[in-house]
């Protein structure tokens, strides 16, 4: 009983810390635009089930994608707490791995609630474009007018 207890222990143990590499599991992330409820569902599903696990490889990777998610999630239900959600993730993706498309993602995010933020995290966005000699994609282009004539008419 002892032998079969501290086998199990061990093998909990092991499962606890092992780490996993996103890049090997995110095809089960359905990426589309336009997503249904059902395709929604799934994916609030999947990527919920993932921040449970610790990620090793392909962190920036999955923080970016739960950013995504739960955007694509408050634009279906417009609740406040799945903005955050995003937004959070994005905020960490910036922090940790300073990827610029999820600073401007951030920076987007917060034209729903805090126009200065917003402003302030498109203008670093737009800056660290520069300094890199990197172009804005169209839709960048027509989203930070928008944005700020639409949504942050302060």
């Amino acid at each position: 009983m002892k032998l079969i207890l501290i086998c199990f222990t061990i093998i909990s143990v092991n499962v606890c810390f092992a780490q996993i590499d996103y890049n090997e599991i995110r095809d089960n992330l359905i990426r589309t635009i336009d997503q249904s409820k059902d395709t929604l569902d799934k994916n609030v599903s999947f990527i919920d089930s993932v921040a449970k696990l610790d990620i090793g490889l392909g962190k920036e990777l999955f923080l970016f994608d739960y950013g995504w998610v739960y955007r694509q999630k408050y634009l279906h239900s417009r609740k406040q707490t799945d903005l955050l959600v995003s937004t959070c993730c994005y905020s960490q993706c910036w922090e940790e791995f300073s990827n610029s498309e999820a600073l401007y993602r951030m920076a987007s995010n917060y034209g729903y609630h805090n126009c200065a933020l917003s402003k302030k995290y498109y203008q670093l966005f737009l800056d660290i474009k520069k300094q890199r000699g990197e172009s804005l994609t169209e839709p960048q282009i027509f989203e930070i007018p928008r944005l700020h004539l639409f949504l942050c008419s302060e």
